[in-house]
């Protein structure tokens, strides 16, 4: 296919046994209608003319008729030329020009109306700011353009993407994207923001005595915090102090009650809140039972969340409360969806397990985690220092000094007793999917007690370290 308007070369060859010379006729029928490129005498051997394209779309044809000293004649016929002279256009984007929650993880897809001149039309296109890492492939059309980011794209972040004149079809030599030269196509989006929205914690101060100074900190609250800011407001709304830090203090300049309110906001702008009351009472005898109360809920407090239960507890109390408190919609539900599904897929994992993976902050996960137990679809055991949660009806392994799930013992079992078996038929004596199988075989595996290996495509699996407790089924 020949770009319309662009310059070629028509080479053809004459020959006669007695002519030095011939005359030849160039015609040219482009859509039923014919025209003369060229009349006159050439000589014996081949010629090349120079001839610009009709500048349209079109199909032609061109006619070589050649005519010798005695009058025979001859006529050649190229075949049907495709001339293309509509220059491509940018049709669809994802994410769309204006997004204003592109995924940070892409990919970028630009759709062409036509097929594209793929190494060239790649180098045309630029990111602002930039973009390291990227890889693209094409439809077999090739009009659509995927462009794959090695490392996720900045969240909350405005990116400008400019497709220069480079950008060309398939023809030769090429027509350049519409709006070329005056016009660059670009299009913008702002990614999304994928971490957690903050959540406002403090270790609630309840009672405090004129003139102490009293403490407030706001140190455990959760997202990515990067201001804090305390309001103090008298019994009639009035505003007593405004404070700013993770941790600040106070002191009380008449006995009440005074409402405390933090507000954390993170490097998005989004913010939440968190009230409690003190109530202060007038200075006195009172003080050193006060300080003594306030240390012991401290440490108390310290201690309990030491624990994985305790920090459940103190988590379930405090973020699991504020958030149990917000409007509820429908991503509430897929999130406790997810949870249960966590579970059911992975039984006895710890709260931390269920946290990281799911890539969940404490007021969501406890808040959840608290529901479905309430709905009796999934229960908790306490072992050690862990909280571990099963699928309702699922037994609770008993604890055996050490972290292993009830699978994973029973998986030590059989593989101790047939080195080597498939993960398959592991799975099938286990009664569980290949999936979960493979799940805390791995797990296994990274802790040095089993060896994963392939064996033509059936994946094996062999003990290492000590042999499983004997009894364990």
């Amino acid at each position: 296919m020949w770009t319309g308007a662009s310059l070629h070369q028509i080479r053809f060859r004459v020959g006669d046994e007695s002519d030095l010379q011939l005359q030849v006729w160039l015609n040219l029928t482009v859509d039923g209608v014919t025209s003369t490129l060229f009349l006159g005498f050439v000589p014996v051997g081949e010629t090349s003319l120079p001839w610009t394209v009709p500048s349209s779309s079109a199909t032609a044809t061109i006619a070589l008729t050649i005519v010798d000293s005695s009058g025979l004649t001859i006529t050649a016929t190229s075949g049907p030329i495709a001339l293309d002279a509509t220059p491509p256009a940018l049709l669809t984007t994802d994410p769309a020009d204006g997004a204003g929650d592109a995924r940070v993880q892409g990919p970028l897809v630009l759709t062409f109306s036509e097929r594209m001149s793929t190494g060239e039309t790649e180098l045309a296109v630029t990111f602002s700011p930039a973009v390291a890492g990227t890889s693209t492939s094409w439809d077999p059309g090739g009009q659509v353009l995927t462009i794959t980011f090695g490392t996720p794209l900045a969240e909350y972040t405005d990116y400008v993407v400019m497709i220069g004149c480079g950008a060309q079809d398939a023809s030769d030599p090429g027509n350049s994207l519409a709006g070329c030269p005056d016009t660059t196509t670009r299009l913008q989006f702002r990614t999304e923001i994928v971490t957690s929205p903050p959540v406002a914690v403090a270790a609630a101060v309840t009672e405090a005595s004129v003139g102490d100074l009293v403490t407030f900190d706001g140190a455990a609250s959760t997202g990515s915090v990067t201001a804090w800011t305390w309001t103090i407001t008298d019994g009639a709304g009035g505003l007593v102090a405004t404070l700013d830090g993770a941790v600040v203090t106070h002191r009380f300049g008449a006995p009440g009650t005074y409402r405390v309110t933090i507000r954390v906001t993170d490097a998005f702008g989004r913010t939440d809140e968190y009230s409690f009351d003190v109530s202060v009472r007038a200075a006195g005898g009172g003080n050193a039972w006060v300080l003594a109360t306030v240390t012991a809920a401290i440490l108390a407090t310290i201690l309990f969340a030491a624990s994985e239960p305790g920090r459940v507890a103190l988590m379930t109390a405090t973020a699991g409360r504020m958030y149990g408190g917000k409007p509820k919609g429908e991503k509430d539900s897929e999130i406790r969806g997810a949870i249960l599904y966590y579970v059911r897929v992975h039984p006895g994992d710890t709260y931390m397990d269920i946290k990281r993976n799911l890539v969940l902050n404490d007021g969501a996960v406890t808040y959840h985690l608290a529901r479905l137990e309430k709905d009796r679809l999934v229960r908790s055991a306490i072992q050690g220092a862990r909280k571990r949660y099963y699928p309702e009806g699922m037994r609770v392994p008993l604890e055996n000094g050490g972290e292993l799930h009830e699978i994973q013992q029973r998986i030590l079992r059989y593989v101790a007793q047939e080195p080597g078996m498939p993960v398959a038929l592991l799975a099938e004596h286990l009664g569980v999917s290949g999936q979960l199988a493979l799940y805390h075989l791995r797990k296994l595996a990274g802790a040095k007690r089993v060896e994963l290996a392939r064996t033509g495509l059936q994946l094996r699996a062999y003990p290492r370290g000590p042999a499983p407790p004997d009894g364990l089924s």
